[in-house]
C-alpha cells in the first residue's frame, strides 16, 4: 500500500466519522516498507492469451484455455484462432451478449452475420469476422480482451458492447456512504447517487476512448464501437424496480395516495388525472418509475410519441440507481451522452442502434418486433444492426453498399431454431421478473414456428415446471432430452433452494397451447400444482421459495438477514389449496420504524384480490392467526396479499452507522414497510 493510498484512506475516515481500526492496514504499510524494493524471484512464463484462447507454440494457433471450460457457454464456441494470413482481411468483434446473439444457437452471432453480408456483397475481398463475443462480459474483461486482441493481427476492431456498464460499487466508500447519510430522504441524496454514478461511468468510458485510440494509432487499423439499444416498447421494469424510496415528512404518504389515485384514473379512462397526478408523484420522489410508465401511458393515449419516448428512456434508465448493479442489463441514456461525447473528436467511428433501428420501429420506439427482451435483438433486429454495421465496414473498404442492401443479405435459421429460440426468450423473460404479455407473445411466436415434436415438448416444459422436484430427477426431462434440440439444459435450472412455481410462465404457454394449437392443459396443470404444492397437515412457511417468490430477480438486498423484508406497500405470496378445508395462517411479523413515524397499525389482507381481514402490527414482533376459509379458495393458485400501512409522517430520523453494502445502503435508499419472519400455514 503506498503512503498517499495510507493517508487518502485515513482522512476519509476519519471524515465519515466511522469507527474503522486501521492497525490491519497500518502494519501491512510498515511491513511493505521493510521489504526490498525489489524481489529477486524470476518472472513466471506465461502464453499469450486473447480472451478464453491461449496461444500453442507449436502450431501457431490460439486454443481454448482449460483454465476457462466453466465458462465454456458464454464464450463464442470458436475451438482455434489461426495467426492470420495476408490476403485475408481480419476483423476482430468483441462484445458481451448483444453480440453473442443471446437466444440463438451459438453458430449463430453477430461475427458470422457481419462475415456473411460482407462476403456476399465484397466477392472480390477475402474477409474473416474472428468471433471474441462473451455472455454477461463485464466492462473490466471487455476492456482486457480489447488489449488482447492485438496479439491476433487485426485489421480492424469492432466492440459491440455497452449493457454491463453498470457502477453500482462505486457507492460503497465511507465517504460516499456518509454523504448518502447526511442527504437521506432528499433531492440531494439523489443527485449525489447520480452524480457518483455519473463520475464513475466517466471515468470508464475515458479510459474506453483511450484504449481505442491508442490502438488506432499505434497498429494504424480502424477501430469501430457499436452502441446497443433497448427494447423500449416491449420491456417493463421487473417488481423489484418499482421499491418505495425513503421520504421525509409525510411524503410517504402523500405519495402513497397519488398512486392509488392515479391507478384509479387509469382504470376510469381519466387521462389528464393521469397525468396531473403523475407529475406530482414525480415532484417528491424523482426516481420512482411508476410515474415515468404512467407518462408514458398518458402520451400514448394523446399520441404524441416524442414525448412518449422521452418517458420511456427515463422509465429504463431508472434502474440505474434503483436496482444498483442488480437489473437486466441495458445501456443507460448517460452512457449514451458520454460515449457520444468523449468519442466524438476520436478516430472511433460510432454506430449508434438507437439511430439504425428507430427508423424500424413501430412509431419510432422499438420494441418486440425487434427484441427477444430487454436488450438481445430478435432475427430481424440483428440484420437490421449487422446490415448498419456492415454497411460501415464496407465505406472504410472503400466500398459503397447501403444499410438496406447488406441486411437483405440474411443468414437463414431453421423454423425449428426459430421455435426454440422465442421459447427460451420466454424462459429468460420469466427469469428477469416479467409479465404475461411478453411471455405470452413468445410462447405464441414459439408455437408459430413449432414441429409437432416441439409442441409436445414444450407442453412436457409446462408439466417440468409445474412440479416441485428439481427438474434432474424429472422423467420430463429424461423425454426432453432425447426430442428437445437444446445445446444444453440450463434454462430449467434453477439456484439452490430457490425452485419456483413458474406461474406466470407455465400460464402464458398453457394460454398460447389453447389459442394457436387448440390444445387444453389447464385443468393438468391445475391439478399437478395442487399435488404438488397444496397446503396440508404439515406446516409450509409461504416465505420460502416458491409460494414467495415470481422470478429469480426479486429484490436482492436482504440475502444478510433472516427474515422478509417488504419494500412496498404490497406483499404478495402463493397459497395452493384444492378448497376443500380451511387454511390456517400463523404469522411472525413486525413494523421496524413504528418508533420513527407516525404509523397506523392496521395491516389489510386480501385473498384472491378481495379484502378478508384487518390485523395490527406494531414495531414488536407479533405473532397474529388468520383463519382463510374454505369458500373464499379456489382449488389451485389462491393469491394472498398483506397491504401495508404509510407513513402519515417521519417523527424522528433514523441513522444508519455500518459501512456494509448493499444492505445498508440500500436500507438507507429505501423504505422498509415491514418485516416477516414467517408466514406457517396448515389445513384445517
Amino acid at each position: 500500500m503506498e503512503l498517499k493510498e495510507t493517508s487518502n484512506k485515513v482522512a476519509e475516515l476519519v471524515y465519515s466519522g466511522a469507527s474503522i481500526d486501521l492497525s490491519n492496514e497500518l502494519a501491512l504499510f510498515i511491513e511493505e516498507q521493510q521489504e526490498p524494493a525489489t524481489k529477486s524471484t524470476e518472472p513466471v512464463s506465461r502464453p499469450e492469451k486473447v480472451g478464453r484462447w491461449i496461444k500453442d507454440d507449436i502450431s501457431g494457433n490460439y486454443v481454448k484455455n482449460p483454465e476457462f471450460d466453466s465458462e465454456d457457454d458464454n464464450w463464442s464456441e470458436v475451438e482455434f484462432i489461426t495467426p492470420g494470413s495476408e490476403d485475408v482481411y481480419r476483423i476482430v468483434l468483441i462484445g458481451e451478449s448483444v453480440a453473442r446473439c443471446t437466444h440463438f444457437p451459438h453458430e449463430y452471432c453477430a461475427a458470422r452475420v457481419v462475415e456473411k453480408m460482407l462476403s456476399e456483397s465484397i466477392p472480390g475481398r477475402k474477409i474473416e469476422v474472428v468471433d471474441l463475443a462473451k455472455e454477461g462480459m463485464r466492462f473490466e474483461q471487455l476492456m482486457e480482451v480489447i488489449s488482447e486482441s492485438v496479439l491476433l493481427n487485426p485489421d480492424m476492431v469492432i466492440v459491440f458492447a455497452g449493457n454491463n456498464w453498470q457502477p453500482g460499487s462505486s457507492l460503497g466508500t465511507p465517504y460516499n456512504f456518509n454523504m448518502l447519510q447526511k442527504t437521506v430522504g432528499t433531492s440531494g441524496q439523489t443527485q449525489f447517487i447520480k452524480d457518483t454514478l455519473r463520475d464513475s461511468l466517466k471515468s470508464n468510458v475515458n479510459d474506453f476512448k483511450e484504449l481505442l485510440t491508442g490502438i488506432n494509432a499505434e497498429y494504424n487499423i480502424p477501430v469501430l464501437y457499436v452502441m446497443p439499444e433497448f427494447n423500449l416498447g416491449g420491456f417493463k421494469p421487473a417488481r423489484k424496480e418499482y421499491v418505495s424510496h425513503f421520504l421525509p415528512g409525510n411524503k410517504m404518504k402523500i405519495w402513497s395516495e397519488a398512486y392509488d389515485s392515479c391507478l384509479h384514473a387509469e382504470a376510469s379512462g381519466g387521462w389528464e388525472e393521469v397525468k396531473k397526478l403523475a407529475g406530482q408523484m414525480m415532484d417528491m420522489d424523482t426516481e420512482h418509475p411508476f410515474a415515468y410508465e404512467m407518462m408514458a401511458k398518458y402520451f400514448e393515449h394523446i399520441g404524441d410519441l416524442r414525448q412518449r419516448r422521452e418517458f420511456l428512456e427515463q422509465l429504463k434508465d431508472k434502474a440505474l440507481i434503483n436496482a444498483i448493479g442488480t437489473s437486466a442489463p441495458r445501456r443507460f441514456t448517460v452512457i449514451r451522452e458520454l460515449v457520444n461525447d468523449i468519442l466524438k473528436e476520436s478516430p472511433v467511428t460510432v454506430v449508434d442502434l438507437q439511430e439504425v433501428l428507430k427508423k424500424h420501429s413501430h412509431e419510432g420506439i422499438p420494441g418486440n418486433e425487434l427484441f427477444l427482451d430487454y436488450c438481445h435483438l430478435n432475427f430481424r433486429g440483428i440484420h437490421l444492426a449487422m446490415g448498419a454495421l456492415a454497411s460501415q465496414i464496407a465505406s472504410i473498404l472503400g466500398v459503397n453498399i447501403d444499410a438496406a442492401s447488406m441486411s437483405a443479405i440474411e443468414s437463414p435459421v431453421s423454423e425449428r431454431v426459430l421455435s426454440i429460440t422465442h421459447f427460451q426468450a420466454a424462459i429468460h423473460n420469466y427469469y428477469v421478473g416479467q409479465d404475461t404479455p411478453l411471455l405470452y407473445h413468445h410462447c405464441c411466436e414459439a408455437l408459430k414456428h413449432a414441429d409437432d415434436e416441439l409442441v409436445e415438448a414444450y407442453h412436457k416444459s409446462c408439466i417440468l415446471f409445474s412440479k416441485r422436484s428439481s427438474a434432474v430427477f424429472s422423467d420430463e426431462l429424461h423425454f426432453l432430452s432425447e426430442v428437445y434440440p437444446f445445446e444444453n439444459f440450463s434454462v430449467f435450472g434453477h439456484p439452490r433452494n430457490k425452485k419456483l412455481m413458474f406461474i406466470e410462465l407455465v400460464d402464458a404457454m398453457t394460454k398460447a397451447l389453447q389459442v394457436v394449437k387448440k390444445i387444453e392443459i389447464a385443468d393438468e396443470i391445475k391439478n399437478i400444482r395442487i399435488q404438488e404444492y397444496k397446503i396440508g397437515k404439515e406446516p409450509v412457511d409461504l416465505l420460502e421459495s416458491p409460494y414467495a417468490e415470481r422470478s429469480f430477480q426479486e429484490f436482492l438486498c436482504d440475502e444478510d438477514v433472516a427474515y422478509y423484508r417488504a419494500h412496498e406497500t404490497r406483499s404478495s405470496f402463493i397459497c395452493v389449496a384444492d378448497a376443500s378445508e380451511n387454511i390456517e395462517l400463523d404469522v411472525t411479523a413486525r413494523i421496524p420504524d413504528f418508533a420513527f413515524c407516525d404509523i397506523n397499525s392496521a395491516v389489510k389482507v386480501y385473498v384472491n384480490g378481495d379484502l378478508y381481514e384487518t390485523v395490527r402490527v406494531c414495531d414488536e414482533w407479533t405473532n397474529i392467526k388468520i383463519s382463510i376459509k374454505r369458500e373464499v379458495l379456489g382449488a389451485g393458485v389462491n393469491k394472498l396479499e398483506f397491504v401495508w400501512p404509510v407513513p402519515e409522517k417521519q417523527v424522528m430520523r433514523k441513522l444508519y452507522k455500518t459501512l456494509s453494502l448493499p444492505g445498508e445502503i440500500i436500507n438507507m435508499i429505501y423504505y422498509t414497510f415491514a418485516e416477516m419472519f414467517a408466514i406457517r400455514a396448515v389445513t384445517s
